[in-house]
């Protein structure tokens, strides 16, 4: 990561602080959570929204292009991001075509046609 250390621990406290806000909490709760990354979680529209508050905040920090900023941006997530989850149902596809191995299952039950 580019920076000096007091820039990185200082960006990642921000960082981490934007996160638990969009979700309704504050960078305490998170610190007196072990593995808060684990724990809670964050929609895809409301990690799309924080990319794009994050991303100015990283490149004006560390004087990087776009580019750099987002694979800074990239192993922050990897290291200290909240998961994604989105609260949506389930869905049952069916399958028009049997896959390969439908088949092969079908062959050796003795139902293939």
């Amino acid at each position: 990561m580019a920076g000096t250390e007091k820039q990185r621990e200082a960006i990642n406290r921000k960082l981490v602080a934007m996160q638990m806000e969009m979700i309704g909490l504050t960078y305490e709760d998170a610190m007196n959570t072990p593995e808060f990354w684990r724990v809670y979680t964050m929609t895809t529209a409301q990690v799309e929204e924080w990319r794009k508050k994050a991303l100015p905040l990283i490149r004006k920090t560390f004087k990087v292009n776009k580019s750099r900023g987002e694979v800074i941006m990239a192993m922050f997530e990897i290291d200290l991001g909240l998961r994604i989850y989105d609260f949506e149902e389930p869905r049952a596809y069916l399958i028009e075509k049997p896959t390969f191995w439908q088949k092969i299952q079908k062959f050796f039950i003795g139902y293939y046609r």
